[in-house]
């Protein structure tokens, strides 16, 4: 969807960020494939904890399950993951859609998470890690 991100993209991208950050919030932005800049952050930030992640990237059920699932590790406990666009399904393919990767992820890590709301963007807290019995 967004392969050409051409400079008034990215452009606007920046201008909306400096309207909303704050002296004290720091917004990291990476260009890249979403698995290598995850896997960057993962290896690179031992310590580093995020309060948001937002997950907005491919829209098969693959790659979105693989971003939420390497997104989650890099959240804080009491952080909020948002996962765009749970309701997309342009070719009627449930296997090839986000919402089948998000349910997925739900199912896996159902005790781990609280849904705050679930529409079109899906909003996740993460709560600690509790026994499944």
């Amino acid at each position: 969807e967004h392969k050409d991100m051409n400079d008034n993209v990215y452009k606007t991208f920046s201008s909306n960020l400096q309207e909303v950050e704050k002296p004290h919030h720091h917004v990291h932005v990476m260009i890249g494939k979403s698995y290598d800049c995850l896997a960057n952050l993962i290896c690179c930030t031992k310590d580093k904890l995020f309060d948001l992640v937002y997950v907005d990237g491919s829209h098969t059920a693959y790659d979105t399950l693989a971003d939420m699932t390497m997104a989650w590790g890099l959240l804080r406990v009491g952080g909020i993951m948002i996962v765009d666009d749970y309701l997309w399904n342009i070719n009627n393919k449930h296997h090839d859609c986000p919402k089948w990767a998000v349910d997925s992820f739900l199912t896996c890590y159902y005790n781990q998470i609280e849904i705050l709301t679930i529409g079109y963007q899906v909003h996740l807290k993460k709560k600690g890690i509790t026994n499944a019995n």
